[in-house]
């Protein structure tokens, strides 16, 4: 017995020798951690901030841009703090060179900036470079580069932006006039005063509030975070953190460019547009008659109501300079209003499913996606596979239903009936496993226990026309 004691006091002992030695260890090594974390956070880097392009400040001197974000998420990664410096065109690479900088945010490589300076592994983004018109200039189409030719360009020459207008002209064997403009202020006065018809500028959302729109992008080159070249130790970090974010979130860059650089689409007609309208008159529309919430027409007032006429109120003034008109007219059915279509009685349809592969065999457009809705299965039985080889129940006037099926569901089988109430009646009674519809209609079926309603995929909806001029008219409803 007492040996057994002893045996047990040593294993005790050892274990708690153990213990100590593990905490010794690791007490000496958080230190070391800590340390390290404790360094990384007080690093405080030094930005060149020479425009306002990446980096703006509103009036309560909060920061904010495309650059400040990205910076704010590298420091998640590396735990730096930031100086802002300002600085200017003329002096900022001279203040990198001397060290009273560590980075710029949002320079161009060139193999002699690569000389003095360090730029970063992987592009902080691109910039991208757009011809500005006023609107009312409509002779000069995005869609006839033609028109381009013999016009007065404003650029500032011998940089980056007239080599990018110089390329797009080679592309397209255009012959412009280059007007040289010193910034953006000096291209709106020559705007006004008639010197120039149009200039080219970095994407900004900046210029529509001078009434200018960008009517056509030239290209774009990568920008890159320059380093200061007796910094390689900051490059290295910033390197494998901007890594980090690329994987972590492959579209980050694509996000802060859209939330801060990307100009919204103004869209205005051109003059063969206009002449077209002009001689048109009235866009004549037709919609369904009864069309829950999208369109009803009172029979006795003669009003028609629903998202129909919201969409057309927002048409009336959607494009630059215009205002456009509109007819509309009811239809029982769809195939009524595709008859009408071809027939040329209205220009549009108001509207139909995003189903590039019906339009196409019915010879019409479709124009972007105006709204999506939740679609839904109605059936009688407990669970329902949409990937299985099922009929469906469809009314005979719904071409959409028809084709949205035969589109998206191609081992369904579609089983017509004259009215939804037929085709209810055959769910019931199991000649069909289902039928589909909207599913902010379902609530009608809320009070039948025989039926489940299973939501599952999304119907998308559109504007359609034929082939015609007039999809510039309507793209500025999506």
């Amino acid at each position: 017995m007492p040996r057994k004691g002893i045996k047990m006091n040593k294993s005790v002992l050892q274990r708690g020798i153990i213990i100590i030695l593990c905490s010794c260890i690791l007490f000496s090594i958080c230190p070391v951690y800590a340390f390290a974390a404790e360094n990384q956070k007080e690093r405080v880097v030094r930005i060149g901030v020479p425009d306002d392009t990446y980096d703006k400040i509103n009036g309560n001197g909060k920061r904010s841009g495309y650059g400040y974000e990205y910076l704010q998420k590298i420091a998640g990664y590396t735990g730096w703090n930031y100086e802002y410096v300002d600085c200017t065109w003329e002096n900022c690479f001279d203040k990198l060179k001397n060290d009273e900088l560590d980075m710029i945010e949002g320079i161009s490589y060139t193999e002699e900036r690569a000389e003095t300076m360090l730029f970063s592994g992987i592009p902080m983004g691109d910039e991208r470079y757009y011809v500005y018109v006023k609107p009312d200039h409509t002779d000069i189409s995005s869609s006839d580069t033609a028109s381009f030719n013999g016009k007065k360009i404003g650029v500032l020459m011998g940089y980056l932006s007239e080599m990018v207008l110089n390329e797009w002209e080679k592309k397209y064997d255009l012959h412009t006039q280059h007007v040289n403009v010193s910034n953006n202020e000096d291209a709106l006065k020559k705007i006004a005063d008639g010197e120039i018809d149009a200039f080219v500028s970095l994407e900004d959302s900046r210029l529509d509030g001078y009434g200018m729109v960008a009517l056509t992008n030239l290209g774009s080159s990568k920008i890159y975070f320059a380093i200061g070249q007796s910094h390689s130790d900051l490059k290295t970090e910033l390197d494998n953190a901007m890594r980090r974010i690329t994987d972590d979130d492959p579209y980050y860059a694509d996000e802060l460019h859209k939330q801060f650089l990307s100009v919204d689409s103004v869209y205005f007609l051109t003059g063969e547009e206009q002449k077209w309208l002009s001689e048109h008159g009235e866009i004549k529309i037709g919609y369904l008659i009864n069309d829950g919430g999208v369109s009803t027409l009172d029979t006795e007032t003669g009003k028609v109501s629903g998202l129909i006429t919201d969409y057309i109120q927002l048409a009336q003034n959607c494009l630059e300079g215009q205002t456009l008109k509109f007819y509309i007219k009811g239809y029982d059915s769809q195939e009524d209003m595709q008859k009408a279509l071809h027939d040329g009685e209205i220009d549009m349809i108001f509207h139909v499913m995003q189903n590039t592969n019906a339009a196409e065999d019915l010879g019409y457009d479709l124009t972007d996606t105006v709204w999506k809705y939740n679609m839904a299965a109605v059936t009688v039985k407990k669970s329902f596979d949409e990937n299985a080889e099922n009929t469906v129940a469809i009314p005979r006037e719904d071409s959409d239903l028809k084709s949205y099926v035969s589109y998206n569901y191609p081992q369904w089988h579609v089983k017509e009936y004259a009215t939804w109430k037929d085709a209810k009646k055959a769910v019931y009674n199991g000649k069909a496993d289902c039928m589909i519809m909207d599913s902010g209609k379902l609530k009608q079926y809320s009070d039948d226990n025989k039926i489940n309603c299973t939501v599952f995929f999304w119907k998308s909806t559109v504007w359609c026309h034929l082939q015609s001029d007039m999809e510039t008219a309507f793209c500025c409803l999506s």
